[in-house]
């Protein structure tokens, strides 16, 4: 039994699991196209700066962009937002309400999640070596993450915003003066990259606007779905664990992003973060 894409995302409960990731953040729409050469889908120009806070927004977003009618994977911001607007249909309009948005957009971030990507075609290196590796590292400073598949070649780790807001950097700066949370998260990831050995992190882009694959969505290359990884899922990898029809049989229903270590005391889990900066040799006091 296979379940078609628009199938998927018609489950309520898949619909639950990404409008908890979209709340407050950018919602963007990659669009693919079949190459008339290769017939591989390439990539097109996305479509960004979405409100999607609730679901019946997101599916008003389907419908406008023709979602199901072109190949169309979903991603969401690194960054959280006060105040996001929502913008007009009207392409018009929609430009330049954006162009205004986009002059002052960093004034309104509130937080920024770390994000660590690994990706390479051998699955066997990016996701049962390098993912276990950094999972195994994670949790030896007690940090609070969770671990995807990516939908086509490696794992994504997230380590919320609230995990390092202790160490009083500013989220962004918006003068680009001034060492911020999302300097330190680039120099974090090649430090983590370095130390570990893990040729398939990929640290090539860091940017306040950075996007990433929704837990759960699904990916129109690969055909599997962007699955949050329990540990046993993660060390014994395949991609039968990520076909539609199995993560539905084994239950979506409040499912989550499954993130570790949250038995851990928030004290604890902070020195932690700050054990893992001092052993990475990085010095936040040299940068304020």
């Amino acid at each position: 039994m296979k379940i078609s894409r628009k199938g998927w995302y018609s489950i309520v409960d898949v619909q639950y699991e990404l409008i908890h990731q979209l709340k407050h953040r950018e919602t963007m729409f990659i669009p693919y196209v079949k190459d008339e050469l290769t017939g591989k889908l390439k990539v097109r120009l996305p479509v960004r700066w979405l409100n999607a806070s609730y679901i019946n927004m997101l599916k008003r977003h389907w419908e406008q962009f023709g979602f199901f009618k072109n190949e169309m994977n979903l991603y969401h911001s690194l960054a959280t937002y006060r105040d996001f607007p929502t913008f007009s249909y009207v392409w018009r309009y929609k430009s330049q309400q954006q162009k205004i948005w986009l002059d002052k957009f960093q004034e309104y971030i509130t937080k920024y999640n770390f994000f660590l990507e690994t990706d390479s075609e051998d699955l066997d290196k990016s996701i049962k070596r390098d993912g276990k590796a950094i999972k195994l590292f994670f949790d030896e400073y007690k940090i609070k993450y969770s671990v995807k598949f990516s939908g086509s070649k490696g794992v994504h780790f997230i380590v919320p915003y609230e995990e390092f807001s202790h160490i009083k950097l500013p989220v962004v700066d918006v003068k680009g003066v001034y060492f911020d949370i999302v300097k330190l998260f680039k120099l974090l990831a090649m430090r983590i990259k370095t130390v570990l050995a893990c040729d398939t992190v990929d640290t090539s882009v860091f940017d306040v606007k950075r996007v990433c694959k929704t837990g759960y969505s699904y990916d129109v290359k690969s055909k599997k779905i962007a699955l949050p990884l329990t540990d046993d899922q993660l060390f014994n990898f395949n991609l039968e664990i990520v076909e539609p029809i199995n993560v539905l049989k084994a239950g979506v229903y409040k499912r989550g992003l499954l993130y570790r270590n949250t038995d851990v005391l928030k004290k604890e889990r902070e020195q932690g973060i700050l054990k893992l900066l001092k052993d990475l040799d990085i010095d936040l006091e040299s940068f304020k």
